[in-house]
């Protein structure tokens, strides 16, 4: 029995013939012995889950770019002279105060120290840099500092001789009695800090009075800043999936724990290139798990909805399970580690990979209605071409890459193009076997009245919709030159880690900044060289080596500082014990602090209106405060900022030898060469700010690395990637499909819907604000070989038809559509992935297939019945 028009002629072309006749054989073989095949496919299961155990998966994303490139070998010189500063754990500790910050980071570098899965801690600025801290501020920085000491005299002479309650009274009593002609410097900030740290009811913010601050005049920030940084190099374990998890949740259980005991207002942040991938490795997984677990249900549904038939929905599931556990194998034993763009190859599987089960599947059930004798094997007969001719132009579009110096792609290209050969086998070895077993029912045919609308739609407005794709299309080519594209791969990640929120604090201020360049030089005389060429150049930052560590104009500060070590080394040199009052003596104290700011409130003025605020309160704390808990929040910080003093003041001069070997180590590598760091002037905000620092930095030493060339770079070699990717993939396509189909008009009809959706695809990007990036720059290479697959399904059965609206009572189109369908169903659960790289590949994926489906089924169905006709069929 005949389906109505069907022609019982072999198909012309290069496809007649021996292609046919091998895949009809095959499915019979495989039918004939069933058991056997399914046995094997278990049996290649079993191997490839256990190949898949040595899966890992890399989220570093410069190692996505070839290292052949000259950008990556700088990179890796550099790396190698000071492997301490990559893959570090950067802890960034906050707190209230310059001294709580101290203590705060010190404590973590103590717990750091202990921790077996750290290999080096650094705490910058300590040691002997602290202690010679005052010899770095500017002369004019250090004169008014000196002079704020001195004009403090009176009050350091008290404290250092009673850094308590009643050292405080004293001070203030003295204050009262000299009244407004003697008033002390700084008086009124002592007393508003006494008041607002006076607090310690419940619910009251931990809040301890900074002497440090106190001391330190407006804009001499180097001293009193409150933020601490300690940078940790983690012991990585390369057997795990994620290598630095032990340090990283042993640096976090710590920070925790002090967090919470330095109370409100502290707090300890962890980012850096460690913790950035782990963090985003978390994401990757959670995301891709997600969305394959997503994908294969929507999968199943649209099977279950569009098959209407249970057993060879479950058949064609099966086989798409068991091809991509094969794939996965494939890609431990061909790639090792994933990347992160080349673990979506299971999404793209799942989307690509039931195409073949739907087309096979939808095809044996058209031979079965029509009442073909070996139905199985007129399957195999009639779409095995197709679908090998399909699998080969979808695995010539991911393979486009691989000449390419984009690897994170190329792995993925690899990866998809052997997906894509075993989806081929997979479709006709294991789902004929179930068929063969199962034998599921004919279910419903297409409802009459449907494919007579098709007709209908094809027949009447069939120019309109060509008029309206090539307007479309022509739009869309002027729309698409304004696609952007996205090079920091920060923008990738998810902005809610906390990883990433801490980079971006961070790249806010330029003195922390993470997009530093760093230029690797022969020798310390040779960094001075390259650093005096930058800071000639002007238009950048600190530039900074070595020597940049050795204090200027020392002897000058050192005449300042003996000066005022003069008059304060005396005062400062206080008992080794600081006296403890007794509870009696304390309460004395409070009182006698109640009654000095009485009095010092009876005038006019800061300091009046100061003391005022601190008499109101100490009131408000009743008539039982906690004094032991008072007087700590006043005095806590008072011996180390006194201790701060005593060092600072008696500092002598500092030499390049002087220089603490933990620093050192960080600027002259093992091997003797020497780095040279460098700034920007302004914060980095966006991609055009990182653009013109590289470029200007690589206008002075062209081997210059860091964050912001590397990211230039490698947009550069990706945007070139993908221009090579393209046209390779266009032209394979091209080439494979005029040799396969022999016909000129039946290779442009197979391409005319690729191209419009392509043009369509970037237009729509552009216009909603999806720019291309690392991550989905593969769409469009991609579409190439998605695209031409259902036109050739659609081109190869039109001729088996007389007429063309005769293609619409096959199972052809219904095989398109619901391939198309799951594709755009897979792709779209990418969507939902945390990380903004899968996310957009997602979108974009979504987007090139929706415009897929609509060239396809829409737009091509009319091209074909405007050329349907014996004098085109010749061509």
């Amino acid at each position: 029995m005949a389906m109505p028009g069907r022609q019982d002629k072999p198909m012309t072309g290069r496809l007649s013939g021996l292609c046919p006749r091998f895949f009809g054989a095959w499915v019979r073989t495989v039918q004939r012995r069933r058991w056997l095949v399914l046995l094997a496919a278990a049996l290649l299961t079993v191997l490839a889950v256990v190949a898949c155990a040595r899966l890992g998966i890399s989220t570093n994303t410069v190692d996505m770019i070839s290292p052949e490139v000259p950008f990556r070998q700088h990179a890796k010189a550099y790396n190698a002279a000071f492997p301490q500063l990559d893959n570090t754990i950067v802890a960034v500790v906050d707190a209230p105060t310059p001294e709580g910050a101290d203590h705060l980071a010190a404590a973590l570098a103590q717990r750091a120290v202990r921790m077996p899965s750290v290999r080096e801690v650094y705490l910058p600025g300590g040691g002997m840099l602290r202690s010679h801290a005052l010899l770095y501020l500017s002369q004019e920085r250090l004169a008014a500092l000196v002079k704020r000491l001195a004009e403090a005299e009176p009050l350091l002479a008290t404290l250092s001789h009673s850094p308590n309650m009643q050292g405080l009274a004293d001070i203030l009593a003295l204050a009262a009695e000299r009244g407004a002609d003697g008033e002390m410097a700084g008086l009124d900030r002592l007393l508003r800090e006494m008041a607002r740290t006076a607090d310690v009811g419940p619910g009251a913010p931990a809040a301890a009075l900074s002497w440090q601050s106190l001391l330190t005049p407006e804009g001499s920030e180097g001293v009193s800043r409150t933020r601490r940084f300690v940078v940790l190099h983690p012991k990585l374990d390369f057997t795990r999936l994620k290598p630095a998890a032990a340090a990283i949740a042993a640096v976090r259980t710590a920070a925790n724990d002090l967090q919470a005991d330095a109370g409100a207002g502290s707090r300890i942040r962890l980012t850096g290139e460690a913790v950035i991938e782990h963090q985003e490795l978390e994401t990757v997984e959670a995301g891709g798990s997600r969305a394959a677990l997503l994908s294969l249900f929507a999968v199943s549904i649209i099977l279950l909805t569009g098959f209407r038939a249970p057993r060879l929905a479950a058949a064609s599931l099966v086989t798409l399970i068991a091809g991509l556990v094969w794939t996965a194998g494939l890609a431990a034993v061909t790639v090792g580690d994933l990347n992160l763009i080349s673990v979506a190859f299971a999404v793209l599987f799942l989307g690509l990979g039931i195409d073949f089960c739907i087309h096979f599947a939808l095809r044996y059930r058209e031979e079965r209605r029509a009442g073909t004798a070996a139905a199985l094997e007129a399957a195999g007969r009639g779409v095995g071409c197709a679908l090998l001719l399909s699998a080969l132009c979808a695995a010539l579009g991911f393979l486009s890459f691989l000449p390419t110096s984009y690897r994170g792609l190329a792995e993925l290209g690899l990866i998809s193009a052997l997906g894509m050969f075993v989806a081929v086998v997979a479709s006709l070895t294991v789902l004929p076997a179930l068929l063969a077993i199962w034998q599921p029912r004919h279910g419903r045919a297409e409802p009459p009245r449907l494919v007579a609308r098709e007709r209908d739609f094809v027949a009447r407005h069939g120019r309109k919709v060509l008029a309206v794709a090539a307007v479309a299309g022509l739009v869309g080519l002027m729309i698409a030159p304004t696609l952007n594209f996205d090079f920091n791969p920060m923008n990738l990640r998810d902005p809610e880690t906390s990883s990433i929120i801490t980079f971006n604090d961070l790249a806010s201020d330029v003195q922390t900044s993470p997009y530093a360049v760093n230029v690797l030089a022969d020798d310390p005389g040779a960094a001075e060289r390259i650093a005096a060429e930058f800071r000639a150049a002007g238009g950048f930052g600190s530039v900074r080596t070595l020597d940049s560590f050795v204090p200027k104009t020392q002897d000058a500060k050192l005449r300042m500082l003996e000066d005022a070590a003069f008059f304060l080394a005396p005062i400062l040199a206080r008992p080794a014990e600081a006296p403890s009052l007794s509870p009696d003596a304390r309460a004395d104290a409070y009182r006698d602090l109640i009654a000095a700011a009485s009095k010092l409130g009876e005038g006019e003025g800061e300091v009046a209106a100061a003391a005022r605020e601190l008499r109101a309160s100490l009131l408000a704390s009743g008539e039982s405060p906690d004094l032991a808990a008072i007087e700590t929040r006043w005095t806590a910080y008072l011996p180390d900022t006194l201790n701060f003093l005593t060092e600072a003041l008696s500092a002598g001069p500092l030499t390049r030898a002087d220089l603490p070997d933990d620093l050192r180590q960080r600027w002259i590598g093992v091997d003797g060469r020497a780095r040279v760091e460098v700034r920007p002037s302004a914060a980095i905000t966006g991609n055009g700010d990182i653009r013109r620092f590289a470029e200007r930095a690589q206008s002075i030493d062209s081997a210059a690395t860091g964050a912001p060339i590397v990211i230039q770079e490698a947009s550069k070699a990706v945007v070139g990637a993908f221009k090579e990717a393209t046209l390779y993939a266009l032209l394979a396509i091209v080439l494979l499909l005029a040799v396969a189909l022999g016909r000129v008009l039946d290779v442009v009809l197979t391409l005319a819907p690729l191209a419009l959706a392509a043009v369509l695809t970037v237009a729509t990007a552009a216009l909603v604000g999806i720019p291309l990036n690392f991550a989905n720059v593969i769409v469009l290479p991609l579409l190439m070989g998605l695209g031409v697959s259902s036109g050739i399904h659609l081109v190869l059965r039109a001729r088996d038809v007389a007429r063309i609206d005769e293609i619409f009572t096959t199972s052809t189109p219904r095989a398109v559509l619901l391939s198309v369908l799951t594709t755009l169903a897979s792709f779209g659960t990418l969507m939902v992935s945390d990380h903004r790289g899968m996310s957009s590949m997602g979108a974009l994926l979504t987007i090139a297939i929706a415009f897929t489906l609509l060239s396809v089924l829409v737009v091509l169905p009319c091209l074909l019945a405007q050329v349907k006709s014996p004098r085109m069929r010749g061509l």
